[in-house]
């Protein structure tokens, strides 16, 4: 047993460091790696604290341990449809245009390789005279183990499982082992990626001589660090990508926590940031529309037949009366019909019809149109809310953890966002944080006269009831 001291202090250093935040339900983890690192370099507990503020090596083989290196080709598929349909083919029209044959691709946490060489092939596919370009794919990861199993470019057939048959049949050698198949990844391939070790959030940026980027694609690697920095690396990012330029991040990161001067961009139901220098062109948060906007009594007939004559707010309304009836049918109706309209939505129908979806077990689908709410409104609490509400029922706690201290960030008066908070501490075993939480929710509910505190309440009646019920039973 580690003491905790000592524990505490290793923790901050590698937060201070890294950026990496580790939480209490890691330290049992912590604490058999740094048992394994004591016996590695003989050392007793307190020298090897010593050690580790004087030796920044140590420091990244230590923190490396704790970051994810589960990756494979096309991972996130709808990120590379993006960039191979849309973006790529938009940039080459416009380089051809400009006599401009260079491109520029930045993969932050590229762990074993495949993400820069998954770039590299769609290149090689895309661009016939691929010989004639300056193609500069750069992967970097704080880990040099990892990368130097990208550079040697041998995967098993688990990692080629998202991959198309036909790339595998161009880009790689297949290798029969006795016990297995391992795939060689050509050399033409891997001579267009250049990897580096990196410390993203080290300061000097590292990264920083670095300039006009075309994509950056940083996927579930922020979710490792504290508030400052990803603040930091998300300003370093912008200013080392070029003018219209793309930043990724993974499914579940947004930077609705974080100032930065990005546009959100959707793409079928993709998301990315993109880079705007042009102001007039950049998205504008509108104010929380308020609850008593859909207030007003209308005369609406028993049949939706006359809904062409309806405003957006009359249906809207009407939505949420029938979300609280359980009209079912009457919900899908108004939905399809402002789907296929020409009427402008706003953040109000995406969380109705994220909540419809949610009801209908569509989960992807939900956190999808809960996206869609954000990128209308970045600090629709609402939106926040019921995405990590769905991250909590899919058990995918960092994510719930990401979104719904989101919400606390924006607003800490959230009486949702403290009772949901409370239950992902409870999922993850924090009892006494999730009696602080759930003590702060009640306490709210009761001083807000009973009521929830959201412009609309993005979660089913009965759900809305038996929380109500909830809090007030524990406040006896």
């Amino acid at each position: 047993m580690i003491d905790n001291i000592i524990l505490n202090n290793i923790r901050d250093i590698i937060n201070n460091k890294t950026g990496i935040v580790l939480r209490d339900d890691w330290l049992l983890d912590m604490e058999i790696v740094l048992q394994s690192r004591f016996i590695k370099n003989k050392m007793t507990p307190e020298d090897y604290l010593n050690h580790l503020k004087k030796n920044y090596d140590e420091l990244i083989i230590l923190a490396s341990h704790f970051t994810i290196q589960e990756t494979s080709f096309y991972r996130n598929k709808t990120h590379f449809d993006r960039i191979k349909y849309q973006i790529i083919p938009e940039l080459l029209n416009e380089r051809r245009k400009n006599k401009d044959k260079h491109i520029s691709i930045l993969s932050a946490g590229s762990s074993t390789g495949e993400e820069p060489y998954t770039l590299a092939m769609i290149l090689t596919e895309l661009i016939p005279d691929i010989i004639e370009w300056d193609i500069n794919i750069i992967g970097t990861d704080i880990n040099a183990e990892v990368l130097d199993y990208a550079k040697n470019g041998l995967y098993t057939k688990y990692k080629m499982r998202n991959i198309d048959s036909w790339y595998i049949e161009r880009f790689f050698n297949k290798i029969d082992n006795v016990s297995h198949i391992i795939y060689q990844l050509k050399s033409e391939i891997k001579n267009m990626v250049e990897f580096r070790q990196c410390n993203l959030i080290r300061e000097p940026f590292e990264l920083a001589h670095l300039h006009d980027f075309d994509i950056i694609l940083c996927e579930n690697v922020i979710i490792y660090f504290n508030y400052q920095s990803i603040q930091r690396l998300i300003s370093n990012f912008y200013n080392i990508l070029r003018d219209k330029g793309f930043l990724f991040l993974g499914y579940s990161e947004t930077l609705n926590m974080v100032e930065h001067s990005f546009t959100l961009s959707w793409w079928q139901d993709s998301f990315a940031y993109q880079k705007v220098k042009d102001d007039s062109m950049k998205e504008t948060a509108p104010p929380l529309p308020q609850y008593s906007v859909f207030k007003k009594k209308i005369d609406q007939p028993d049949e939706l037949t006359d809904s062409d004559n309806w405003s957006y707010e009359e249906m809207i309304y009407l939505l949420i009366k029938y979300c609280d009836e359980q009209n079912v049918n009457n919900c899908i109706t108004i939905l399809k019909t402002l789907d296929t309209s020409t009427i402008e939505t706003d953040e109000n129908f995406y969380i109705i019809k994220a909540e419809y979806l949610f009801d209908s077990k569509k989960y992807i689908d939900a956190a999808n149109a809960c996206r869609k709410a954000m990128s209308i409104n970045p600090h629709f609490i609402d939106a926040h809310i019921m995405l990590g509400y769905i991250y909590l029922e899919l058990n995918i706690l960092e994510s719930a953890e990401f979104e719904l201290k989101t919400v606390l960030y924006i607003d800490k008066s959230s009486i949702l966002g403290w009772y949901f908070y409370a239950l992902y501490n409870q999922r993850v075993g924090d009892k006494q944080k999730y009696i602080e939480c759930m003590e702060k929710a009640r306490k709210l509910y009761a001083d807000n006269d009973f009521h929830f505190n959201t412009a609309l309440f993005p979660l089913r009646k009965t759900l809305n009831q038996y929380i109500s019920h909830f809090l007030i039973k524990t406040l006896d």
